[in-house]
């Protein structure tokens, strides 16, 4: 394969929502160690991993997937965080030999086809990374084939399709990966996005902000709150950050919405929400204190330990 590679082979599609930071230095490895949530040595240019930047109390600033290539790590996080993200690295980063930058350069692009490449090329497991002459791989999780493509987004000619995008946020939905954006930001703590499920939380490196509640919630119990799949009438397009209440319920504990697309194939409204668990199996939902919301709560494709016994779960998904 040569560096003349047609970009129009990769099928490349546009994911307008999302920026890329790059990370250099000879400390950035170790400014990322106590920093982040995940455990940053096992982030190769072979591998990637959903990682996360904590505020002292536990609540996730923002989430993203973090690469390397290049002996650099790159950020793709949600574009209406990435301001907010470098400033806030920034303030971290004292005498570290670290230099964090806005990579308008670069794009973060999706593909569902790579019919150029030799399949021995491809990775095959998720979030397995390769770098092919000037495309950086990931394969994302999900049961349909696809994709993320670092690259060169000055010289690169993207196919967009009307469904490209809605196809890719129905993806990370049916997947069970969050992305946080301005209205969600340090509202919901790591567990209530699943992120230690998805790999994006260790339980063995040192501290970080936020570790330590992170961690008791781990180790002591207490997790109230977790975050599922759910699907609605298509008449209802909450954005994110948009509150589910219960009136069924005692108090006012309240739940999140946190990505929501409309899926076309079904006609119906296709979203994750951050909710306390008695909220599971429970029928009469409001969608911001006004519209009832019938919700049908649907598995994800991992494990959520606190609702293992929560026979509800299973019985709606079936």
């Amino acid at each position: 394969m040569n560096n003349d590679l047609n970009t129009k082979n990769f099928n490349l599609f546009a994911l307008s929502e999302m920026s890329v930071i790059e990370v250099s230095g000879d400390d950035s490895a170790s400014f990322f160690q106590r920093l982040l949530t995940s455990d940053i040595s096992e982030v190769t240019p072979n591998q990637s991993q959903f990682s996360a930047l904590l505020n002292p109390k536990g609540r996730v600033i923002a989430n993203f997937l973090l690469t390397m290539r290049n002996d650099r790590f790159y950020i793709v996080v949600d574009k209406e965080l990435v301001d907010s993200l470098v400033k806030r690295l920034r303030l971290y980063v004292l005498r570290a030999k670290v230099n964090i930058n806005l990579e308008p350069g670069l794009g973060f692009f999706g593909c569902r086809q790579l019919s150029e490449i030799s399949e021995s090329e491809l990775p095959k497991s998720v979030l397995e990374t390769q770098t092919i002459d000037e495309f950086t791989v990931v394969k994302m999780p999900g049961i349909e084939m696809r994709f993320g493509i670092l690259t060169d987004s000055s010289h690169t000619e993207v196919f967009d399709q009307p469904s490209d995008s809605e196809f890719w946020q129905l993806q990370e939905i049916n997947a069970g990966i969050p992305w946080l954006n301005q209205h969600t930001s340090e509202n919901l703590i790591a567990q209530a996005i699943n992120l230690d499920l998805i790999g994006g939380v260790s339980w063995t490196k040192g501290c970080y902000p936020g570790q330590e509640i992170v961690a008791r919630l781990h180790y002591r119990g207490g997790i109230n709150r977790r975050m599922v799949s759910a699907r609605s009438s298509a008449e209802s397009k909450p954005v994110p950050g948009t509150e589910i209440s219960c009136p069924d319920l005692p108090g006012n504990q309240t739940g999140t919405v946190v990505n929501f697309v409309i899926d076309a194939d079904s006609n119906q409204a296709s979203m994750l929400i951050s909710v306390p668990i008695k909220f599971i199996g429970q029928e009469n939902l409001l969608l911001s204190d006004t519209h009832p919301l019938e919700l049908q709560i649907e598995r994800l494709p991992y494990s959520i330990p606190e609702l293992e016994n929560t026979k509800s779960v299973g019985q709606q998904a079936e």
